[in-house]
């Protein structure tokens, strides 16, 4: 193990702990503080701000500890003795690092789902028009965006999720000057933890994302109804060529909580726990059809297809609504 490895690693560390302090405190100066001085009247925007203010919760909780451990590892640096593997706090911190890390994401993907950034970018605010000039300008820093609904959208997760994949390299390079034993089995373990966030980051701004173009898509009728921050849509049935025994214009939405049966103007909405699905009726369909039963305390359909291709992902329903009812 090399000391002044290790001890050039712990640099880099501060390095990117300060610069990325530094970044935080820039958002929240230039666009969390103009933000929530902007909170609006209409009772659905006011839902949409509540939100905005839990992010900025969860933003403040990870800047405040971020700049607790650059003063810790400030104050290491400084001293003959430091360099040693005890000094990387994110080993030791690890799970404090993922929880706030889930907790900031989760919290954004909701407002993402909402169009929180496109509400927030239509602020009637005065503060905010006059502040909007200082903004694009910040912004260019992080995107070529004109859509100032996106680039708010993107200055508020893309720092957050460079920073884990920084964390990821510099422990890489850890585990590389370690040798095999106790030390290196815990920054193994650490990398795969990190290296597990990083994929859930990328799973929940998806999910997020495909959700609310949804939602964008359907008619307020719909969206009062159906549209929760924490619902997440897990499959669109036009997605899919399959049909539906019951009608032809029906429209089937999947998600993670309800599954939705829409015709015309109106809708169904079904408990997943209350869905039963019946895998094999495949036998008793009609030759050249791939099918499936679901039954729900109201009615039983038969979702259908005749490309043998699309078996597998019309089998992403029940194989969906089995993991979210078992």
């Amino acid at each position: 193990m090399s000391t002044a490895g290790i001890s050039g690693i712990l640099g880099s560390l501060l390095q990117l702990e300060e610069s990325f302090s530094s970044c935080l405190a820039r958002i929240d100066a230039l666009i969390l503080k103009p933000l929530l001085q902007a909170e609006p009247q209409d009772p659905k925007e006011k839902e949409n701000f509540q939100l905005l203010v839990l992010l900025n919760d969860r933003f403040q909780t990870l800047w405040n500890f971020t700049e607790e451990n650059s003063r810790i590892l400030r104050g290491k640096s400084q001293l003959e003795d430091s360099g040693c593997i005890q000094d990387f706090y994110i080993l030791w911190k690890g799970e404090v690092f993922l929880s706030l890390y889930i907790q900031y994401f989760v919290t954004f993907a909701n407002f993402v789902v909402v169009q929180g950034f496109e509400q927030a970018a239509r602020s009637k605010s005065e503060a905010w028009k006059l502040h909007k000039a200082v903004l694009k300008e910040f912004l260019r820093d992080f995107t070529s965006e004109s859509s100032l609904g996106l680039a708010l959208h993107l200055v508020l997760h893309k720092p957050f999720r460079e920073h884990v994949q920084s964390y990821l390299q510099l422990l890489s390079q850890l585990q590389e000057q370690l040798q095999e034993g106790s030390e290196g089995d815990v920054v193994a373990t650490v990398v795969q933890e990190f290296g597990k966030l990083e994929s859930f980051i990328g799973q929940v701004l998806d999910e997020a994302v495909f959700t609310k173009e949804l939602w964008k898509s359907l008619g307020y009728k719909f969206t009062d109804v159906l549209c929760v921050p924490e619902r997440r849509l897990l499959e669109d049935s036009r997605n899919l060529p399959i049909a539906s025994g019951t009608a032809r214009s029906e429209r089937l939405l999947l998600f993670d909580d309800v599954l939705v049966l829409i015709q015309g103007n109106s809708f169904q909405s079904f408990d997943l726990k209350l869905v039963w699905v019946d895998e094999n009726c495949g036998e008793k369909s009609a030759p050249g059809l791939h099918s499936l039963r679901i039954t729900t305390p109201e009615e039983t359909f038969i979702l259908s297809t005749k490309d043998p291709q699309m078996k597998v992902r019309l089998w992403d329903f029940p194989i969906s609504l089995l993991f979210k009812t078992g």
